[in-house]
């Protein structure tokens, strides 16, 4: 494993800043306070969206650049609810679908459907959606508005 990258300011401090190399280092890309739910997605999808969007938006885990990932990760959810839903309406169960599933011929619709999960469970680790990964993202508090401030002092005075 290598060092560390040292930061633009240690770059500067220590004399080894060079434009070049060091000048776009640690942009800052400002998290969205709100993401309108995209259009390609399901129903179902879209639900998912409602139930898992608004709390990382909150938290300021989610920019702007990550609108086509968490889009195609919930496209996904919507490919692997439509494949599960196909087969229970068609057949029952999954073990009935499986059963009467001719491999050479049809597309197996739950290998689909683990796969669409696989996909969209994977991109939500990345927003740290799952326990164990919840632990390991660093959120900085929230700044209070001087506003919020001034609200509260009052409440104290009166």
């Amino acid at each position: 494993m290598g060092r560390p990258i040292k930061s633009t300011e240690d770059h500067i401090k220590d004399g080894t800043f060079r434009k070049d190399r060091h000048a776009n280092r640690g942009v800052k890309i400002d998290s969205l306070q709100e993401l309108s739910i995209p259009t390609v997605l399901s129903q179902k999808a879209a639900e998912k969206w409602e139930e898992v969007v608004p709390p990382l938006l909150d938290k300021g885990l989610i920019s702007i650049v990550d609108l086509p990932e968490l889009t195609d990760a919930f496209l996904h959810y919507g490919f692997a609810q439509d494949c599960l839903f196909s087969v229970l309406d068609n057949y029952g169960s999954v073990a009935e679908y499986l059963s009467k599933l001719n491999k050479f011929k049809d597309v197996d619709l739950i290998a689909e459907y683990s796969k669409n999960m696989e996909r969209f469970n994977r991109t939500m680790h990345k927003f740290g959606v799952t326990p164990m990964e919840r632990a390991k993202i660093k959120i900085e508090p929230k700044k209070e508005d001087e506003g919020d401030n001034f609200i509260k002092s009052l409440r104290g005075n009166g």
